[in-house]
């Protein structure tokens, strides 16, 4: 008989169930806001930022099976139209929906806009 390897449960903190998207207007506001996420205890690696041909390209490829209802299809066509436009989005990687609550109050007075929470099992609209 072959023993099996011991496998321990991590003890690191929960890998992200889903992820808050939403837009911005200036590279002055996104600066501001992965100051915000970085005092706020969010490494670089959870976020990503998508602008210009190669963001369309991205947002197109993460949107993907992800049209569970209008608001998330509006969210897509509303991602499109910015990042063909200049704009920028942003996307946080949160653990749940009380993350994703705690990073939209973070940015929201930093000036994100249109913020969507895709969770593990649904999508939410966070702000108009």
């Amino acid at each position: 008989m072959t023993d099996l390897p011991i496998e321990s449960p991590q003890r690191d903190e929960p890998k992200p169930q889903g992820h808050v998207m939403g837009f911005v207007d200036t590279k002055v506001d996104l600066q501001s806001m992965m100051t915000a996420l970085r005092q706020n205890g969010f490494p670089d690696q959870r976020f990503t930022i998508l602008q210009g041909t190669k963001g369309l390209e991205e947002f197109e490829t993460m949107m993907e099976g992800s049209q569970w209802g209008e608001s998330a299809e509006r969210f897509t066509a509303q991602g499109r139209e910015e990042l063909a436009t200049e704009g920028i989005l942003l996307r946080v990687e949160v653990r749940d929906d009380a993350e994703a609550a705690r990073v939209t109050e973070l940015l929201r007075p930093l000036g994100i806009r249109s913020v969507f929470h895709f969770g593990a099992l649904i999508d939410t609209q966070l702000t108009p």
